[in-house]
């Protein structure tokens, strides 16, 4: 594998990072999973119906969980792939929330560091992009360039490490149930 062998200061996600970027000579996709059927590294996964209820999944916008089609994979303990989890319609809804609620403080993103923000990125970007894209200014919006944001321990990429004095607060279920307003 291509992060096996790496260059002196070089970590892995950015090996992986600049390979999957080149365009010459091509990427050889062969170890990237493909999460359809007959993938031989997934593994289906039953999950605990009782976890949550028909009723609470339904107020979020999921379908119940016994509908769900979840996979493990296999060399990755704990991750967990879910099959479109959400009842129709509300995919949108839950992308837009994310972007609305938990691109704010006290969550960490890719655009702390250069810009010192406040507030939150929504509201100083969704005007904007509800233009028409000949409307629009050249300049991308903050929503346009984040790339990520952490819920939960935060990884600092300076020290490539987590600590648990670094666990962000999770969202708790009455910000999740704003989802239904």
């Amino acid at each position: 594998m291509a992060a096996a062998v790496l260059e002196q200061g070089e970590d892995a996600f950015r090996k992986m990072f600049r390979l999957y970027r080149r365009k010459n000579p091509p990427v050889d996709l062969s170890g990237v999973l493909e999460f359809c059927a007959g993938e031989p590294r997934l593994r289906p996964v039953e999950l605990s119906v009782g976890a949550v209820s028909d009723q609470d999944a339904g107020r979020l916008g999921l379908q119940p969980l016994q509908q769900w089609s979840a996979y493990h994979v296999d060399g990755y303990p704990g991750f967990l792939f879910v099959v479109n989890p959400f009842l129709p319609g509300w995919q949108h809804r839950w992308v837009r929330q994310c972007l609305k609620l938990y691109t704010q403080k006290p969550n960490v993103c890719n655009l702390d560091l250069h810009m010192g923000l406040e507030g939150d990125l929504w509201s100083r970007s969704h005007a904007q992009l509800r233009k028409k894209w000949s409307q629009r200014r050249s300049e991308k919006t903050l929503l346009e360039k984040l790339r990520w944001v952490t819920l939960g321990f935060h990884y600092n990429w300076d020290t490539k490490s987590c600590r648990a004095a670094s666990l962000l607060p999770a969202a708790s279920m009455a910000s999740r149930r704003r989802l239904g307003s």
